[in-house]
C-alpha cells in the first residue's frame, strides 16, 4: 500500500512539474532575433517592469565562456555601459558579493548594483550562475550614482556538440530613479542583446587573434 502511495505521489508531482514547466514556456514570447541572438520577453499581467532573455550558440567550450563570465576585471570590455566591477566579498567557493556600476549618458545618472553572485549549477557540460542584488555596509551608496535593483539575472551555459555552448541570460531589474516603466522595458529587451553580442565577439576574438 505504501509503495502504490508512493508512486502515485511520484506520478502526481511528475504531472505538476510537468504543467508548471508548460506554462512558463508559454509565458516566454519570442520578441526579436537578430545575428543568431533570440530574444524573449517573459508575460505576466501584474509586472510593469518585463523579465527578458536572450539565447545564443558560441563557437567555444563551456570552460572558455565559464573563465570570461569569470574575469571580474576584463567585463567592462563586454557588458554595456560598464564602467567597472570589483568583488567587494568573498562568501564561499561558490558564493560572492560584487559592485558594478553602469555609466548612462547625460541627464540620465548612472546606475549602480550590489548584488550576490552564486553558482547555483555545476556540472561539467552546465553552469548556472545567479545574480540577485543584496545590502551590506561593505559598498554604501553613492552620490554619483542611483543604486538600482537586481530582481534577479542567469547565466545559463551549455556545452553542446562540437564544442559549442550555448548562452542564456536572463534580466530583470529595476532602474529606479525617474526612468519610465516603458523606457525601462526596452532597456530590459536590449540588454541581453548586447551583452550576449559583446560576449561572442570576444570569445571569437580570443579563438581567432
Amino acid at each position: 500500500m505504501i509503495k502504490i502511495a508512493n508512486s502515485f505521489f511520484l506520478v502526481l508531482c511528475g504531472f505538476c512539474i510537468g504543467s508548471a514547466c508548460h506554462a512558463e514556456t508559454e509565458k516566454w514570447q519570442l520578441v526579436k532575433e537578430e545575428a543568431g541572438i533570440k530574444i524573449y520577453k517573459y508575460n505576466s499581467a501584474d509586472a510593469e517592469i518585463v523579465k527578458a532573455k536572450g539565447t545564443v550558440r558560441i563557437k567555444s567550450p563551456i570552460s572558455a565562456v565559464e573563465k570570461i563570465i569569470n574575469d571580474i576585471e576584463y567585463r567592462h570590455k563586454w557588458i554595456p555601459y560598464l564602467e567597472r566591477s570589483q568583488l567587494i566579498q568573498r562568501k564561499s567557493e561558490v558564493e560572492s558579493v560584487e559592485y558594478s556600476l553602469f555609466s548612462a549618458p547625460w541627464p540620465v545618472s548612472d546606475r549602480d548594483f550590489l548584488y550576490s553572485l552564486e553558482r547555483i549549477e555545476d556540472q561539467a557540460m552546465s553552469k548556472v550562475y545567479r545574480m540577485k542584488s543584496v545590502s551590506s555596509q561593505r559598498m554604501p551608496e553613492i552620490k554619483s550614482a542611483i543604486r538600482a535593483e537586481l530582481y534577479e539575472s542567469v547565466y545559463t551555459i551549455t556545452e553542446i556538440e562540437d564544442g559549442n555552448t550555448q548562452v542564456e541570460l536572463s534580466f530583470h531589474a529595476d532602474l529606479k530613479g525617474w526612468i519610465p516603466n516603458w523606457i525601462s522595458n526596452v532597456i530590459q529587451r536590449a540588454v541581453p542583446y548586447k551583452t550576449l553580442f559583446n560576449l561572442r565577439n570576444e570569445l571569437n576574438k580570443r579563438n581567432n587573434p
